[in-house]
């Protein structure tokens, strides 16, 4: 079975992340948050501690 997907450089969407201005708490949950919790290392969104 082949598996297609978009590929793009981390730190491009990174980049793009912090340009939309969010606060810093809003980031966390984003790219720490959600990674943490999809990856089951983080439980849920608010139990996800601040960096």
């Amino acid at each position: 079975m082949l598996v297609s997907y978009i590929r793009r450089p981390i730190r491009q969407s990174i980049e793009d992340f912090q340009a939309l201005g969010f606060k810093d708490q809003v980031l966390d949950k984003l790219l720490y948050g959600n990674a943490a919790r999809l990856s089951g290392l983080g439980g849920s969104l608010e139990s996800t501690p601040a960096l």
